[in-house]
């Protein structure tokens, strides 16, 4: 096997564990996903206790979980009420040919009335007759005879009189119900008027005689308006939250006790298969949506013990939220998770992990929309202000904003609720109680080892921890290889700028930029910024040369696994070169009597970089050693070396697993740029150094090796 397929072999064997569809991985998350089902079905089905209708409670049964439904009973007396109220909805008929009609009726009797009364040759008997026989049989012999009393002259009044009043009685309706108490409401209609008794009986029976039902009953729209009329009932909601004592022991379940112990699952007819096939589908649907993010986005990064974590951390916050007493709701420690998550795995992540669980919080509390909210809101603006970690003190700063945000949001949720002004006030002071408690907890696990050790973490904190100058591996390789730890300090600058300028781990760019180079310490003399006036590599082969340069990736993962540093760190060491060619030894090679040198040979044995800070480093390195290699350092030599280091790794493909895109990769050169213009910068000659410069001032460098820095830097 060759030396570079022993290093790829090495590099995969030293290598983070990636996700695997083994029967761990595939066990791991089958108990997750029964998990989270677990919780949301024992929250929404609780025991039934053996309850049933005019049993009597063996023992108090306290709701678990806030619930509100619709009283079903009450809300039908309600809309039977209101049906009740509405009134029919007639048509009526007062048409002008509906008048007409009674006018014309009117005075056909009135004209009747008039000629019988008037023919004298008429003897008494034979006018009751002929009135009988003309007249509508609704005139009684009382009527007919009031008819022949009554002074002809006033015939004329009394006719306009009883067209009036039959027109009244038609405008205002007249329904089929009404026509038993008609006639008396017509009587007490004539009575008011100043005539005859004998008048008013002719008046009266010619209105009985004309007037009818005008009104007819509307039943499509009486129909229509009743149903409205449901409709606009307010359905009778009964909220039972979290913690009250539904059922006191001994009391006997009635109706409205078994509709709320229906609400809360305690009382089931039968097992609620269809909630809980909508339990398992919506919890699936979750977890899927979460496990196809992280192995899109986080597929180099998480691992079955990081998985395992997650889940963990998830299982906490429900946890904690379902036994958590309703006053203190605002305490679920998901601004905490969201604080850890994005420090650990990115701010992308974390606000996945919110939303999710922020819905199965959510469930738990009743399916409270707004609490919901507000618990979102405040775990992702924690995610989000703990996105880039610097220092100890930014994780407690997070979390006191995450605490803001949350008491501000819960604060407008209650006031828009209703609730009372101090049991807003007293939730968002939990709510900032929480913010900070989770700034406090989430330093305590990021600085717990322990746990970053088990799960493979690499907290900010630890980085922040590995990158003081007392560091003991720092600290060695200053005394060991001065020129390397002074080289290495330059690349870590570098490195920092640059990810801080694209977005990347800024505390992972430095502290990799610090170690990079700890391999040169086995063999720090082969390394030219530790070397005097004796160059070692001018007593051996190339090919020698070459293992001994390419072996300082292998030499430093040794070292750095022997200081436990972080595995991220571990894996910029072995890929700052990826597979790049150490040039100049090859060209040595190619140069001398041995005649033509396989390339592979002179080979990095990678891999090429997999994360954008990751490749920050390898540029860093590369720019890094090419500028100080160049005899005038001026701004426009060290543009033009910048640009022709970052273009060769491109055009080498060593970027092709990086994600960097050409804009960032633009905005990284001129953070180089302007870092090593600053820390090349000429300054004015003092006459001493004029003097001395007859030699030239820089002494006397191989031309070659200032166009192959890599044959002493690595």
């Amino acid at each position: 096997m060759s030396r570079v397929k022993k290093g790829q072999e090495f590099w995969r064997r030293s290598q983070k564990p990636r996700i695997k569809f083994n029967w761990r991985s595939l066990l791991l998350a089958f108990v997750l996903y029964l998990s989270i089902v677990g919780i949301l079905a024992f929250t929404l089905f609780p025991p039934t206790y053996g309850v049933s209708l005019g049993s009597i409670a063996t023992h108090d049964i306290v709701a678990q979980r806030n619930v509100i439904f619709i009283d079903q009973e009450k809300t039908k007396e309600l809309q039977d009420l209101a049906e009740q109220a509405v009134m029919p909805v007639y048509n009526k008929d007062f048409t002008p040919a509906r008048q007409n009609l009674v006018r014309t009726q009117i005075n056909n009797y009135f004209n009747l009335i008039e000629q019988v009364s008037l023919n004298a040759a008429l003897p008494y008997e034979e006018k009751i007759k002929r009135l009988k026989e003309g007249l509508p049989p609704n005139f009684s012999e009382e009527a007919i005879a009031a008819d022949l009393e009554v002074d002809p002259s006033t015939f004329t009044t009394l006719l306009s009189y009883t067209i009036d009043i039959a027109l009244q009685f038609l405008e205002a309706g007249i329904k089929e119900e009404d026509m038993n108490q008609l006639p008396l409401r017509i009587q007490e209609k004539i009575g008011v008027l100043g005539l005859s008794p004998e008048a008013k009986k002719v008046m009266a029976a010619v209105c009985g005689a004309v007037l009818t039902p005008n009104l007819t009953l509307d039943e499509k729209e009486t129909a229509y308006r009743k149903q409205l009329a449901r409709q606009g009932v307010d359905p009778v909601r009964v909220n039972i939250t979290k913690g009250e004592v539904v059922v006191k022991k001994g009391e006997v379940i009635t109706e409205d006790k078994l509709a709320a112990l229906k609400a809360l699952g305690i009382y089931r007819s039968s097992f609620p298969w269809p909630q809980l096939i909508s339990i398992i589908l919506v919890s699936l649907a979750i977890f899927a949506a979460w496990a196809a993010f992280s192995s899109h986005f986080l597929k180099n990064f998480l691992t079955e013990r990081r998985i395992l974590f997650v889940g963990i951390l998830f299982l906490f916050v429900i946890f904690v939220g379902y036994f958590l007493p309703l006053k203190l709701v605002f305490l679920t420690p998901l601004p905490f998770a969201g604080i850890v998550i994005s420090s650990l795995f990115g701010f992308p992540f974390a606000l996945v992990f919110v939303i999710f669980s922020s819905l199965g919080l959510g469930m738990i509390q009743g399916n409270d929309f707004l609490f919901t909210f507000a618990l979102f809101m405040g775990s992702a603006s924690a995610a989000y202000f703990s996105r880039q970690i610097l220092k100890t003190g930014d994780l407690l700063t997070s979390g006191l904003k995450a605490g803001v945000v949350l008491a501000f949001v819960s604060g407008a949720a209650g006031f828009y609720l209703g609730k009372e002004y101090f049991i807003v006030l007293e939730e968002m002071g939990w709510s900032l109680l929480n913010g900070g408690l989770s700034g406090i907890f989430s330093i305590f696990v990021l600085l717990l080892h322990a746990t970053q050790s088990f799960f493979h973490l690499t907290s900010p904190l630890h980085l922040l921890e590995i990158s003081n100058p007392n560091h003991p591996l720092l600290k060695r390789l200053l005394i060991e290889a001065p020129g390397t730890y002074h080289h290495s300090i330059m690349v870590a600058g570098l490195a920092e700028g640059a990810a801080s300028a694209i977005g990347a781990n800024i505390l992972l760019a430095r502290a990799a930029g610090y170690f990079h180079d700890v391999g040169k310490m086995v063999r720090p003399e082969y390394f030219a910024e530790n070397q005097n006036d004796v160059n070692i590599h001018d007593q051996i082969t190339p090919q020698l040369s070459s293992q001994v340069v390419v072996a300082h990736t292998r030499d430093g993962i040794d070292i750095a696994r022997n200081y436990s540093l972080p595995e991220p760190v571990v894996e910029i060491i072995a890929s700052h070169h990826g597979t790049t060619l150490a040039s100049y030894f090859f060209w040595q090679a190619q140069q001398g009597s041995e005649g033509k040198a396989p390339e592979e040979v002179f080979r990095y044995p990678g891999p090429k970089p997999e994360s954008k800070e990751a490749a920050i480093v390898m540029l860093a390195d590369g720019v890094e050693a090419a500028v100080r290699s160049l005899r005038e350092k001026t701004p426009e030599r060290i543009r033009n070396m910048v640009d022709k280091i970052v273009e060769e790794r491109v055009q080498d493909g060593q970027l092709s697993h990086s994600d960097l895109s050409f804009r960032e990769l633009e905005r990284i050169k001129e953070v180089f740029l302007r870092i090593l213009t600053a820390a090349y910068h000429l300054r004015p000659e003092y006459p001493e150094e004029r003097k001395g410069k007859g030699n030239g001032g820089h002494g006397k460098q191989s031309t070659s090796k200032d166009q192959a820095p890599e044959k002493t830097t690595g």
